[in-house]
């Protein structure tokens, strides 16, 4: 990628030629310059100045995608080339989530690098939207998540199901509703579970974690419309209210396994969309090097975890 090139991108992930000088160790006049420059030369505007943070403009975004190929060759290339030449080490870049990185990625970490250890591993912690956008700018080489996929642009591996079921404090629920709701959800008719669940105040994920869409999925199949008292950023947190008697939630049976807890009762339900899969992607046409498929095959199948 050339210097034009270089300092576009970097004035796109940033959005403020200020902070682009700076992290080029340029002067923002010289950038600003080099960016008009690159402009005449493509007889185009890149940027639309007016926004604040700078926005693409749609001659821009088609320029972005051209830098995004040339990117992406070159970092196949490199990673051929270090195949080639038969290196044991290198550099791998892994984007996953808070909760994925929490709970399941440690293993496979603790393994990765017993068996590769001159391999450095660079962590991305994101949502899964901001996993996509990161994965096919090219800044990480393998996202794993369970959100919205593109198999258009992506190569899609599943690598494991975690169950999602439904937490209630024991102080907002007697041994007779818990009875109700149990054979409820095993499909048993019971009306007045529907309308003691609408008046039970439930904690939930923001819109921005893609949990919440399944919880409103799950709630809308078994027909009833949760009362949300609080909307909170992780699934943990929202976790820790429930067990403080603050409201209803819905989180995933790895929760309930690891983080003991005796205010709850679970309730497991019986319905496809309390099944999510994450996935590993990866970038279609893009290079697996040998540490990457490495990293796959252990993630794929990690080792029992020792006591």
């Amino acid at each position: 990628m050339d210097q034009f090139q270089s300092y576009f991108y970097e004035i796109y992930q940033t959005g403020n030629l200020t902070q682009a000088a700076k992290n080029l160790y340029l002067s923002q006049p010289a950038l600003s310059i080099s960016l008009a420059k690159l402009e005449r030369q493509l007889g185009v505007t890149l940027f639309d100045r007016s926004q604040k943070p700078l926005a693409l403009t749609a001659e821009g975004h088609l320029y972005l995608q051209a830098v995004l190929k040339v990117r992406n060759a070159e970092a196949d290339f490199q990673h051929e080339l270090a195949d080639l030449q038969g290196q044991a080490t290198g550099t791998i870049r892994i984007g996953s989530s808070q909760y994925f990185n929490s709970y399941y990625l440690p293993t496979t970490l603790l393994a990765y690098e017993h068996r590769y250890p001159q391999v450095q591993v660079h962590i991305l912690e994101r949502n899964s939207e901001l996993l996509n956008q990161e994965l096919y700018a090219g800044n990480v080489d393998l996202i794993i998540h369970c959100g919205h996929i593109d198999t258009r642009k992506v190569v899609v591996q599943p690598v494991l199901t975690d169950q999602v079921v439904l937490a209630i404090p024991k102080s907002l629920i007697t041994v007779a509703q818990a009875n109700q709701l149990t054979h409820f959800l095993q499909g048993e008719p019971q009306p007045a579970v529907i309308t003691w669940l609408e008046r039970l105040p439930f904690i939930s994920v923001s819109a921005t974690n893609n949990f919440r869409e399944r919880m409103d999925l799950i709630c809308a199949a078994l027909s009833f419309h949760p009362q949300i008292k609080y909307e909170m950023y992780q699934l943990e947190t929202a976790f820790h209210l429930a067990a403080h008697g603050l409201g209803a939630t819905f989180v995933t049976d790895e929760i309930r396994q690891s983080i003991a807890n005796h205010n709850l009762y679970y309730f497991d339900l019986d319905l496809p969309l309390a099944q999510r899969t994450f996935f590993a992607l990866t970038r279609k046409r893009g290079y697996l090097d040998q540490p990457l498929q490495n990293f796959l095959t252990t993630l794929m199948d990690p080792p029992a975890p020792t006591l």
